[in-house]
Order: C-alpha cells, then structure tokens, then sequence
C-alpha cells in the first residue's frame, strides 16, 4: 500500500513538473537556452563534490535528492525544474537525438535543454543535479556539506521502489515532431486566422503588422492564441519596442496579463534579461508577487543581489 501512495504522490508531481513548469517556460527563455545562457545556477561547490565525495556517495546523494523532490517540487523555479530535468534525461539516456523539425515543437524547449548536457558524464551531471537541488531544500544542503567536510563518511539510499531519477522518471519520451493536423481540423476560422496572424507577425518580428492588425479589430483585448497570448505578451516576447508596449497599456491590453502556463509580461522580462523592460512594466502597475501555475513569481526567479531584483521590489519599499 505504502508503494503505491510513493508511485501515486511521484505521479502527482510529475504532473506539476512535466505538465507544466516545463512547458511553462516562455518562447524568450526557450531562445536563451539556444544561446547557451541557461547555466547551472548554484553556490555550492561542484569542485568540491568532485573533490570529496565518493562514487558510491555521489549515487546516494542523487538517489536522495532525486526521491526528495515530489516534497519540495512546489518551491522549484520553471528554470531549476527545467535544469533538474535535462540532467536526469542526459544521466538516464545520455546525449539527446537530433529530431529533424524539433525547434518548431512544443517540445523543443525541453529538448533543447537536454541538448545543452550533451557530452556531460553521468557523474557529472549528478554533481550538477546534487548541487542545483541542494539550492531547495536546506536538510538536504546540510547531508551535503557534512559529507564534502568528512562528518559524514558514507551513506546508502534504498532505490528498491523507485527509479534512478525520482518523479523523473516519467518524463516524457525522446522528442518527436508533433502532429498538429487534428489541432488545425478543430480550429474554427477565427481560430485559424488569429493563429496565421501571430505567426506572421512572431516570424517577421513585424511591429506594424501587430499595430495594423489590432486597428482593423483583426486583434482584440480579448484575441488570444493557443497559449493563451494576447497582443501584449506577443509584443514583449518577440522584444518589440517600449513604444509600441506604451500603446498597448492605453489601448487597455492588461500589464499583469497569464499565459496558459500563468506566467505574465514580468515573466518574460525575467527570461529576457531586460531591466529597461522590468523598469517600464514596474512603473506601469506589473505585479511582480504573481506566481505561474508551477508557483514561481518573477522575484523567485532573480537573484536578490541583481538589479533586476532590486528593480521588482522598489516599488514595495
């Protein structure tokens, strides 16, 4: 009975990580990780694991965090699910394959991530996933430093029930191009137009067509694409001008809008790296206390040294 609640509880998390934190991730981040700017974002040492621990503890270690994470899933950024998850693909089934047309997927954004692991080792992608996972959970971190400074000798974690991978292990397979041909038949005309129109516009990067578009009533407050992305998210994802965002607030596009993930323009910001563009949706009203529906807000996701934070939080004070 108990094996079956530990399956279950692991098949509940997995639902928030796979299902949604890892498609969370918005088309601005998915383009830093092509650009190599997703990066193992930790203050623990991984020289130092390397250094001082074991092989056999290495694997403890692993299979103690990656069993650990169902109880603290809720409190890991879309990034750190993101990370955490490319690492467990490339230690269970090494380098990703390339999958002709993946880019245009909606799995590209994990397959990407996967991509960026390629060559890594199997130790040293569980340094990697050790070091990122000790950032969430402080019992975990403690275990950690007591093994790196020798209090702990060795330890030894049951894996009789449960993967190599934790909540993992049921992520989704090696990515194939997705069939999108019942999705455009259940598409209405207004549907597919709108769908055409967004995509016009994201290929182009074409502000005068969104402007256009939303002038002729083509696009209204309300038009959405199948990501729940209105005009306004569309402008900030494809990095259009203040200017043009500047029209939109007075047209009466909403500065704290969701996508169907739930992440909004200060989401997008925060992927961008753009401060000029947190400071402008920041003086506009943007919330930046709202979470995504994998419980991250924009101030989970910066670090508290940055001037991004400083820059979400200067209106609080």
């Amino acid at each position: 009975m108990g094996s079956q609640a530990s399956k279950r509880q692991q098949e509940l998390a997995f639902m928030g990580i796979g299902l949604v934190a890892l498609s969370a991730i918005s088309y601005v981040l998915f383009k830093k990780i092509k650009s190599n700017l997703v990066k193992i974002n930790t203050d623990v040492d991984i020289a130092e694991i390397k250094a001082k621990v074991t092989k056999a503890n290495l694997q403890s270690l692993y299979l103690m965090a990656s069993q650990k994470l169902p109880s603290i899933v809720q409190t890991v950024n879309s990034a750190g699910k993101l990370t955490l998850y490319s690492l467990y693909k490339q230690i269970n089934e090494s380098d990703a394959d390339d999958v002709p047309e993946n880019e245009e997927q909606t799995d590209s954004i994990k397959y990407q991530a996967w991509l960026q692991q390629k060559g890594k080792s199997v130790e040293q992608c569980q340094m990697e996933y050790i070091a990122v996972f000790a950032e969430y959970d402080a019992e975990f971190k403690a275990i950690l430093t007591q093994i790196i400074e020798g209090s702990i000798k060795n330890i030894k974690v049951d894996d009789s029930n449960n993967k190599a991978g934790g909540i993992l292990s049921k992520s989704v397979p090696r990515p194939k191009a997705e069939d999108q041909t019942a999705y455009l038949k259940s598409l209405s005309a207004d549907e597919t137009e709108v769908l055409q129109i967004y995509q016009g516009i994201r290929e182009d990067k074409n502000e005068e067509m969104l402007l256009r578009m939303i002038e002729s009533g083509k696009i209204g407050l309300l038009t959405t694409n199948k990501e729940n992305m209105d005009a306004f998210l569309l402008a900030i994802d494809c990095e259009f001008s203040l200017k043009t965002l500047e029209l939109l607030i007075k047209k009466g596009y909403d500065v704290n809008t969701q996508d169907q993930e739930g992440r909004t323009p200060l989401h997008y910001a925060v992927d961008l790296g753009n401060e000029e563009l947190l400071q402008f949706l920041i003086n506009n009203g943007a919330d930046p206390q709202i979470q995504d529906f994998s419980y991250s807000s924009p101030i989970d996701e910066v670090d508290k040294e940055s001037e991004e934070y400083r820059i979400l939080t200067s209106r609080q004070k």
